[in-house]
């Protein structure tokens, strides 16, 4: 038995809320189904109480320290808000006050500087649960998304904080930013090929910047507050000008740059270069020359896909490597969530069924029969990490994004809730019994079973079902719908407009 008498936070001291999670259906895949379950009450153990934090109980990522870990807490809560018994908000909330230097706390911010991902983080926690006050204290009252924001835009590489385990090492420059691998997540990443990680610019740190930028004006624009929106939308705006520098024509993808020598191309591929696509900075002529690397088995295709190098990358390691080869369900889910943005349903989803089978496979063949940091690329078992040895078990953490959110928004295809618009959206592959039982939808749940061609819907109050592409109105009690049973196909040609609504501010819309 490891020691945790140094510990400062315990499992919390309920039962499992078994109640709140959201049931899904999935006659095709069951084994995705019986993961699903698995992963949920494994993230039941990650949540934890603690006396030294300012909000308790809250997520941990599962390395068992007494840190907290900005960019895995964050991920966690993209699958944890399908519960409202999850502490969503109070994970969040540690960081703002920790890193505000509201209180003190034993426990500290490991990388003070991993990827900025609150406001992304915040409005998909805002359409799923409605929760307008807690929007309006973030950007009118606290402004705790725009403090976060800065922090990145201003300061030096090296600095130190009372409440950071690790110096800071992001640095805005003209044309980009300065960052590490460790601070990135990435942390033995090839990236750079072979020069110092101080002698690139980082695009995904640019197109994260960009993305919590557009993410505050669109939560702006929701609680009406148009002059944070229109002064965040053009940050965004001048960002995603700056990323066109990162594209490379010849190769059809977005790159790093090397800060001196003529700021070449540092031509690694990683799924860090689907980012900017995240960010809604690409065009669809972009996108779809960048998928294209998604099915060659030759770089981030493959049975296990989305490897966090290549494949055919020099650095490639067979057995993973950890950011050398390894499959990490995170980064695996921001390719499939930028696929998303430009109506690319059908990849996505091939690529989360891959996925999820692959994790499965692994669930089943290896022992212990759990859920894994991150995967091998080429066999069904977990990925080495950096000394060789098999990566950390039991983390879900952010591995359960693969039996839960991408099972429910990509495989079965219901991929947005939009309590706040009174919207969900569902692109359904059309086949088979699937959907969702008691699936959060604001303060309330909702029930949405696709069956021979039928709809069957079941909620308390009104709203709008969008089935591929078709709106459908939903009376309150719910109701059964006709639908045609013919697949339908979302080709990984991106010329479909964006999931997300126009955002109009001033003069200014985004598509």
């Amino acid at each position: 038995m490891p020691d945790t008498s140094s510990l400062l936070f315990r499992p919390v001291a309920l039962p499992f809320p078994a109640e709140t999670v959201p049931q899904p259906v999935c006659d095709g895949e069951p084994g995705f189904v019986r993961l699903g379950e698995f992963a949920w009450r494994q993230a039941w153990d990650h949540v934890f109480e603690s006396d030294r934090l300012p909000h308790s109980p809250y997520l941990n990522e599962g390395c068992r320290t007494n840190r907290i870990w900005i960019w895995d807490s964050c991920l966690m809560a993209h699958f944890a808000r399908y519960s409202p018994a999850f502490p969503v908000e109070q994970t969040l909330d540690n960081f703002y006050d920790v890193m505000g230097n509201r209180c003190s706390s034993g426990i500290l911010v490991h990388h003070p500087d991993n990827p900025p991902l609150f406001a992304w983080t915040e409005l998909l926690l805002y359409r799923i649960s409605g929760a307008a006050e807690r929007a309006d204290r973030l950007i009118n009252r606290t402004r705790s998304l725009e403090r976060c924001y800065d922090w990145f835009e201003n300061g030096d590489s090296g600095q130190l904080f009372d409440w950071a385990a690790m110096p800071r090492l992001a640095k805005r420059l003209r044309l980009g930013y300065m960052w590490s691998g460790l601070p990135s997540g990435m942390d033995n990443t090839p990236r750079g090929a072979g020069n110092h990680y101080d002698g690139i610019l980082w695009l995904d740190l640019l197109a994260q910047q960009g993305l919590a930028a557009l993410s505050i004006a669109r939560l702006a624009e929701a609680i009406g507050n148009p002059e944070c929106a229109a002064r965040f939308l053009l940050r965004y705006e001048q960002k995603k000008e700056l990323m066109q520098q990162y594209w490379d024509e010849a190769s059809g993808c977005y790159f790093d740059r090397l800060i001196s020598h003529g700021r070449e191309f540092c031509r690694v591929l990683t799924p860090a270069s689907f980012w900017p696509f995240l960010a809604e900075m690409g065009t669809p002529e972009q996108l779809e020359a960048a998928a294209r690397t998604l099915t060659d088995d030759r770089m981030l295709g493959g049975v296990a896909p989305c490897p966090s190098v290549s494949r055919s990358d020099p650095a490639f390691d067979p057995a993973g490597g950890y950011w050398r080869g390894g499959v990490w369900v995170p980064t695996a889910y921001i390719v499939i969530k930028a696929l998303e943005k430009y109506g690319c349903f059908d990849l996505a989803r091939q690529l989360s069924v891959r996925l999820l089978r692959h994790m499965q496979r692994t669930f089943e063949e290896f022992s212990p029969h759990t859920i894994w940091e991150c995967y091998s690329p080429t066999a069904p078992r977990p990925s080495t990490s950096k000394n060789g040895k098999f990566c950390r078990p039991d983390f879900c953490g952010w591995s359960a994004l693969g039996p839960v959110s991408l099972l429910i928004e990509n495989v079965i295809g219901i991929h947005q809730v939009d309590a706040a618009a009174r919207r969900i959206r569902w692109n359904s592959p059309g086949t088979g019994r699937c959907g969702v039982r008691n699936l959060r939808f604001g303060a309330e749940t909702v029930t949405l079973l696709h069956e021979n061609g039928r709809l069957h819907v079941r909620c308390r109050s009104p709203f709008t079902l969008e089935w591929n592409g078709r709106d459908i109105a939903c009376p309150a009690g719910g109701g059964e719908f006709g639908t045609s049973a013919q697949q339908h196909d979302f080709p990984a040609a991106a010329g479909r407009r964006h999931v997300d609504q126009p955002l109009v501010v001033g003069t200014a819309e985004l598509q």
